[in-house]
C-alpha cells in the first residue's frame, strides 16, 4: 500500500481534528477518529521524527481539545496524549501548552 508523503497527510489530519473538535456526541465515526489521533500521534511524532512545524501543529490540536472540548472523555485522551508528547519533547510541550499544563495534574 502506498502511503502519501507525510507533508500531505498531517495537514489533513489536523484540519479534520480542528473542524470536528465540537462534534456531536452521536457522531461515532468522528469520535473514533479523534480517539485514534490521541492514541497514536505521540508514536508518530517519535517514529517519523516529524519536524518542528508539524510538532507545533499537533500540539496546537491537543491544546485546543484540552481548552475547548466539553466532552470529558476527549479531554482525558488529550491530556494522556500530552503526557506522552511531554516525554518526547518537554520543552515544546511547555512552550505550546504551558497554560494547559493544569490538565496534566
Amino acid at each position: 500500500m502506498f502511503i502519501p508523503v507525510r507533508s500531505d497527510v498531517f495537514p489533513n489530519i489536523y484540519k479534520f481534528m480542528t473542524d470536528h473538535w465540537d462534534a456531536d456526541a452521536s457522531a461515532h465515526q468522528v469520535y473514533k477518529m479523534q480517539c485514534k489521533f490521541f492514541a497514536s500521534i505521540a508514536d508518530l511524532v517519535r517514529d517519523l521524527r516529524i519536524g518542528e512545524k508539524q510538532l507545533d501543529q499537533a500540539l496546537e490540536v491537543v491544546r485546543m481539545y484540552l481548552e475547548k472540548s466539553e466532552r470529558r472523555e476527549l479531554k482525558k485522551r488529550a491530556a494522556d496524549c500530552l503526557k506522552q508528547m511531554r516525554k518526547l519533547d518537554s520543552l515544546a510541550v511547555f512552550l505550546k501548552c504551558g497554560c494547559s499544563m493544569k490538565f496534566l495534574q
